[in-house]
């Protein structure tokens, strides 16, 4: 969500840009709606870029999910929604004060103040919860920054499973790690029954497997497209 005149620009604003130009954020979907059941909100399917420095990997969610909050019967408080490196969806709280400037909420507020972002996650949104908040209609959502990816990262090529081997590594050139289900496998030829898999996505290569040795090479295509 854009700024408003009266925004306070806040020290976990600051750490999501921070986060977004190392290229960690949204890449597709995870629309958060708020629950009228319960104070929880639920993400839709997608995909987050995660990680940590120059370490980082797709988590793709391919159900909802739903994340809980808890209010505070008598002061307002923020929380953040985010990812963490090992894929779980999951809440931060802040701390629950006295709402400064009075009768703002939101982010017209300096305190109280969002949490920090855990230095593996990824945001996905701040939430403003009111004092004695009981569902999600009670909520004020925030989506963060999302990375923006006008197009899909892609890759193809080809490799060879030689005479005699399970499998072959193979390089794409992705800046980021591509989850596994991404990838997509053709034979270029009759593997006679036996069929192929992909394994063991890194930064720059992935496995591609065969059922069983064979005694002539067999060349496979694969396309990537996250």
């Amino acid at each position: 969500m854009d700024f408003q005149p009266g925004d306070y620009f806040s020290h976990a604003d600051i750490n999501c840009l921070k986060r977004k130009s190392e290229g960690f954020g949204v890449l597709s979907g995870c629309i958060i709606t708020p629950s009228s059941a319960n104070l929880s909100v639920t993400i839709g399917t997608g995909s987050v870029v995660v990680g940590y420095g120059t370490s980082s990997s797709v988590v793709v969610f391919t159900t909802s999910n739903t994340v809980s909050l808890s209010s505070n019967i008598y002061y307002p408080r923020k929380a953040i929604i985010h990812v963490t490196s090992n894929g779980v969806l999951t809440s931060s709280l802040g701390v629950a004060e006295v709402a400064v400037p009075p009768g703002k909420i939101g982010r017209q507020t300096q305190y109280p103040m969002a949490p920090s972002i855990p230095s593996d996650s990824t945001q996905l949104a701040e939430v403003w919860m009111p004092a004695g908040a009981l569902t999600g209609n009670d909520l004020s959502l925030y989506v963060s920054n999302p990375l923006n990816v006008s197009t899909p990262m892609t890759a193809n090529g080809t490799a060879t499973v030689s005479a005699g081997q399970l499998y072959t590594i193979a390089s794409h050139s992705l800046p980021i790690i591509p989850p596994t289900e991404s990838i997509m496998l053709k034979p270029m030829d009759d593997l006679l029954g036996r069929y192929c898999f992909v394994t063991d996505c890194s930064a720059s290569t992935f496995k591609i497997n065969i059922s069983s040795r064979d005694t002539i090479a067999h060349i496979m295509g694969w396309g990537v497209s996250i």
